[in-house]
């Protein structure tokens, strides 16, 4: 039987089951988990985030305006794959719709028999 792993938070010092944290491939192709857990990742990646708002959106706003002109040559040459992918999509979007609204026809039936 295999033992549950757990692990300890280099932050919070809680023990926890590997499930709570996140993981990361290294250079050599494995994967490991991160030294802290999830939670206490999302407030770190939170508070790094509000303390250097203005140079991550300046940065966000660099590589936006650097890419512009590959996006914008590559909608006007992919432009057909992109409408035929669009078209399956909502095609199977329309269908699926059809089959939860059909079942809830079903499901609604079905109760009100019994009442």
């Amino acid at each position: 039987m295999a033992a549950k792993k757990e692990k300890t938070c280099n932050l919070c010092g809680r023990k926890l089951p590997v499930s709570q944290f996140y993981t990361q491939k290294t250079s050599v192709g494995t994967t490991v988990y991160r030294s802290r857990c999830k939670e206490c990742y999302r407030n770190v990646t939170k508070e790094y985030y509000w303390a250097n708002r203005d140079m991550l959106l300046k940065r966000q706003r660099q590589q936006y305006k650097k890419r512009r002109p590959y996006l914008k040559n590559y909608y006007q040459t992919h432009r057909e794959e992109r409408l035929k992918y669009q078209r399956e999509w909502y095609r199977k979007r329309r269908l699926k719709r059809a089959d939860l609204a059909a079942q809830n026809e079903k499901e609604k039936a079905g109760a009100g028999g019994n009442s």
